[in-house]
């Protein structure tokens, strides 16, 4: 269901590149727009957030419409605003229906071959109509290129988590992750790394935690019957510690889990591209309400303009 990853993705940083690259002949402001529509089996809808699963299938239909705005007006400043909106529709689940609107605002400044920049996310979420969860995300972050190949990432970052409602989960995280990317081939093949840790400070002093989060991805560019396509497999591990005793465990809580993803993206018209990805799911925990084991296939169009 709901996951929010504000951190940094391949390809955003691939454009970020080209982009510079061709400063020169770009107009200061730069405007796109990414509308996406795509069907969905989900083999166990839940939300993890709320450690809350059905063990039931069904399938959903989300559509989201992506616009961004990028302003450049010399070689060292950038900044960059984009805002997504999103509805996921369950067919028979109509209780996990899901909404969505994050705002993404990103300002940042070369300095001596260095990236210095700041960041806010800001996600609101319904459902079921109702409000569910606000996730603000603020991060500072420092970053370089090196031989045009290799891109490292350092981020700080905080969390603010209100959930309307169920005020017990409320929460306050502070962590950090370093980021590392390849582009090899002339960029047709790209490998990332990233390495998180942080710490949660709840309301309700059972979901204090301290986590830790690795990934790893590997994306491949090529053509296909003259299209413009790509492939690309990741995998994420999570471990939480929870700090305190739950006596209806008798223990502390530990959630241990992995995402394991196989997508592809194939160019068939100038603005419109097919889509198809699997991702599997599997978190194991002591507190069963937590513990799920899920397969989401999706397929669709995106357009981009």
């Amino acid at each position: 269901m709901f996951n929010v990853k504000k951190l940094l993705m391949p390809s955003v940083v691939l454009c970020a590149l080209s982009g510079n690259a061709m400063a020169e002949e770009q107009e200061p402001l730069d405007f796109s727009f990414e509308a996406r529509t795509e069907v969905l089996n989900d083999s166990s809808v839940g939300v993890s957030e709320l450690d809350q699963n059905t063990e039931q299938i069904d399938s959903a239909w989300e559509v989201t419409l992506t616009p961004e705005l990028s302003y450049k007006p010399n070689d060292i400043f950038s900044v960059n605003a984009s805002y997504d909106w999103s509805r996921k529709e369950y067919s028979e689940q109509d209780a996990f229906n899901l909404d969505l609107g994050s705002l993404h605002l990103d300002a940042s400044a070369k300095l001596q071959g260095f990236t210095l920049g700041s960041r806010y996310d800001r996600s609101d979420a319904k459902l079921s109509g109702e409000d569910f969860l606000i996730l603000t995300q603020r991060s500072v972050y420092v970053a370089r290129l090196m031989h045009q190949r290799w891109y490292w990432r350092v981020s700080g970052i905080t969390k603010d988590k209100e959930f309307p409602g169920r005020e017990n989960r409320n929460a306050d995280n502070a962590g950090a992750r370093i980021d590392l990317f390849a582009f090899l081939d002339n960029a047709q093949l790209i490998w990332a790394l990233g390495i998180a840790s942080d710490s949660e400070d709840a309301n309700d002093a059972l979901l204090d935690h301290r986590g830790l989060a690795a990934n790893v991805s590997l994306t491949r560019k090529f053509k296909m019957l003259g299209a413009k396509s790509e492939v690309k497999i990741a995998y994420r591990y999570r471990e939480s510690d929870y700090h305190n005793y739950d006596a209806s465990i008798s223990a502390s809580r530990l959630d241990t889990g992995y995402n394991v993803s196989l997508g592809a993206k194939a160019q068939v018209l100038e603005h419109m591209a097919v889509i198809a990805e699997v991702t599997h799911r599997d978190q194991k925990s002591n507190l069963d309400s937590a513990a799920y084991d899920e397969v989401v296939a999706s397929a669709g169009v995106v357009f981009e303009f």
